[in-house]
């Protein structure tokens, strides 16, 4: 019985399983009667599409599905840029020494040393992958070809027409290029025959059961540019559904790293980012800039603004001077300074706290200036203060739940109204300048509790120091020496910004958020050049107030101020000097090298102010627009006698003795006395 039963076994394998298998009518298998496009759509409606890590190759009979019926079709002359081809070569020999041979170029992974045709007519500069299909025909020593390109973005259809050896072919995508895709790949592994494959239709329910299927077809490489490209470009807020609008555009563009993600997972890593702790948001829409700060200041940054690449600042002052808002322009200077050096996607900006451990959880970047203001200076510990003030180095300072970052070259100022005021020095005896000594009686309020002078230097080592008081402004660029600090006086005549930028930045504080003006700028983006790179060169003029005049038909009004910034007119220099244009008769020796004249060396406090005026005059002036730059000032026969003039000096000031004692620093002091500067004759 036994012996039977093995018998009727080895029958049926032997004899009657191909027996069917050779009565199934070719032209049924020819005609894909037994699967259609509508039956592959509906078979692939719950199945996920995976990438293979490998390629994967399959040997098997014929199957269900003729090349024929594939739903591709010729390239037109309508074929412009396309992602998936199709190359129909058609009959072909493939023996076992064939066979052999492209099993293990794609083992090997060289498909450019496939044999022809089964390879590329053109080797690819781009990454092309290729699955291709051996289909047996009737004839037993031939077999039908065909190969599937499959590219990373979209590409000329003429650039795929030049892989191919037979006959082109697109993908004829019909609805749902999703789910046909799906049905392609159906159609392409029941064709059976020699195949080699990179997808695999997964059931989603195996998906479902672990969370770790998804990355199996991921290779680290995309798994980390995937998290990169979201903690880049993902957003921080929910606000007006901020990230739901991001994580659909991601989700329907195919070009995007992440588009194949589980919503879930964008969902999870948007959420971590959000709770990393990052308080202190940027602030972009600023509108003050340096044409607002009052002319006299503004000449004594000049000098210490090369400083700000590697040095911070550090304001000490009373309450209610305009210490926040002359660091907010500072910042924002920077800011737009460093984007177009840069080339930055990110717009000009600063981050502002009161708290170090509000700068954590977004590290600071070197294009966005950090501001410490309306915090407790004494509190912070000194090794924090050294560390927050070490701009030429990447810093990290520790804070609750982690660290606040910041990057090398990101300039950082810190404000503090602790300051000492009984011992600034008043009488006219002290001069223009104030002790070593002095200065650190007044800053000692400043720091904290019980900290040596050693700590105390190295942040004046690593920070400008601007003092501003009632009476007098101070500046001290960074330095390790024990030098004198020189001052201006200051009064109610002479703020730190422009009497006109008084109403912009009240009507800021209220809410009413608006840009700065365009010719303010181009100004300061001239000025800002030719201070960070051209050694104060080609400076452009000052702007200036006037009294009177009317804005947009309005009367003319003698009190109200009215701020005028030059155009800015780019300067070509002259090829020669005039001397070498005195007439056609003049003789000029070329030989003879003129005698170089020396340049006297500007003092940081060697400045121009703007004159005091207790009562102007009332003046009628014409309208001026202060947005177009088309407008000129008006004429000086004027019958106004309020323009501005530069003063003179202050009465025993001494620009040599001020700045003589910073030698290490010869950017502050123009040139040495060592140098010298040719001077064309004008």
């Amino acid at each position: 019985m036994i012996l039977c039963f093995h018998c009727s076994f080895l029958f049926q394998q032997l004899v009657i399983v191909p027996l069917l298998v050779a009565l199934i009518p070719w032209e049924m298998i020819r005609n894909g009667a037994d699967i259609s496009l509508q039956d592959a759509l509906d078979a692939t409606n719950s199945l996920v599409l995976r990438s293979l890590k490998k390629p994967n190759i399959v040997d098997e009979p014929a199957g269900l599905v003729a090349p024929v019926h594939l739903p591709i079709e010729t390239f037109t002359d309508k074929t412009s840029k396309l992602k998936h081809a199709f190359d129909v070569v058609g009959e072909i020999d493939f023996g076992h020494e064939l066979k052999e041979k492209v099993r293990h170029c794609v083992r090997t992974n060289t498909l450019h040393l496939l044999p022809e045709p089964f390879g590329f007519k053109k080797l690819p500069d781009i990454t092309v992958e290729l699955q291709l299909a051996v289909v047996p025909t009737r004839n037993p020593n031939k077999f039908f070809l065909v190969k599937h390109f499959i590219t990373e973005q979209q590409v000329k259809a003429s650039y795929l027409r030049d892989l191919c050896f037979g006959t082109p072919n697109i993908v004829s995508w019909g609805g749902s290029a999703k789910n046909l895709r799906k049905a392609l790949h159906y159609m392409f592994e029941k064709m059976g025959g020699y195949q080699v494959v990179r997808y695999s239709l997964q059931a989603s329910a195996v998906a479902s059961e672990s969370k770790n299927v998804f990355f199996h077809s991921l290779s680290e490489e995309d798994i980390d540019a995937g998290f990169d490209f979201i903690e880049r470009e993902g957003p921080r807020t929910h606000h007006c559904n901020t990230q739901l609008r991001w994580i659909c555009k991601q989700l329907s563009q195919e070009d995007s790293p992440i588009s194949q993600w589980p919503e879930r997972l964008i969902k999870e890593a948007l959420r971590n980012l959000m709770s990393d702790g990052v308080l202190a948001l940027p602030v972009t829409d600023y509108p003050l800039t340096l044409v607002d700060v009052n002319p006299v200041i503004l000449n004594i940054l000049e000098k210490i603004f090369p400083l700000f690449n590697d040095k911070a600042v550090g304001m000490h002052g009373l309450p209610n001077v305009g210490k926040t808002p002359l660091a907010r322009i500072i910042a924002m200077a920077m800011s737009r300074y460093w984007v177009e050096r840069l080339k930055s996607k990110y717009k000009p900006a600063y981050r502002e706290s009161s708290e170090f451990d509000f700068f954590r959880g977004e590290q600071g970047r070197k294009e966005r200036p950090d501001i410490f203001d309306d915090g407790t200076l004494p509190e912070q510990p000194m090794r924090k203060l050294k560390g927050f003030c070490d701009v030429g180095n990447t810093v990290l300072t520790k804070e609750r739940w982690g660290a606040a970052k910041f990057p090398q070259g990101q300039l950082r100022i810190y404000i503090s109204n602790d300051i000492e005021m009984t011992a600034e020095p008043l009488s006219r005896s002290s001069g223009n300048t104030i002790s070593h000594k002095e200065l650190l009686a007044m800053l000692e309020p400043s720091w904290m509790k019980g900290t040596g002078l050693p700590d105390i230097l190295a942040v004046l080592k690593r920070t400008c120091i601007l003092i501003i008081t009632s009476k007098y402004f101070y500046c001290r660029p960074a330095t390790d020496k024990e030098v004198s600090v020189p001052r201006i006086p200051l009064d109610e005549s002479a703020p730190l910004l422009r009497e006109s930028s008084g109403p912009k930045y009240m009507q800021y504080r209220r809410g009413d958020r608006f840009p700065p003006d365009e010719s303010h700028l181009a100004w300061e983006r001239a000025w800002m050049h030719s201070v960070m790179d051209n050694n104060s060169m080609n400076m452009p003029e000052t702007p200036y107030e006037i009294r009177g005049g009317g804005l947009f038909g309005d009367a003319p009004d003698a009190n109200r101020l009215q701020l005028v910034v030059p155009a800015i007119v780019k300067k070509e220099p002259r090829a020669f000097p005039r001397s070498l244009s005195l007439g056609p008769n003049t003789i000029v020796d070329l030989d003879n090298t003129p005698p170089k004249k020396k340049v006297k060396s500007e003092s940081l406090l060697d400045v121009k102010s703007e004159p005091k005026t207790s009562s102007p005059l009332p003046c009628q002036y014409e309208l001026i627009d202060l947005v177009s730059d088309d407008e000129k000032p008006m004429s000086p026969s004027s019958p106004c006698t309020d323009l501005p003039a530069h003063p003179a000096e202050p009465t025993g000031y001494s620009p040599t003795a001020a700045w003589s004692q910073y030698p290490e620093n010869p950017e502050f002091s123009g040139l040495d006395d060592g140098d010298e500067m040719d001077v064309a004759e004008d």
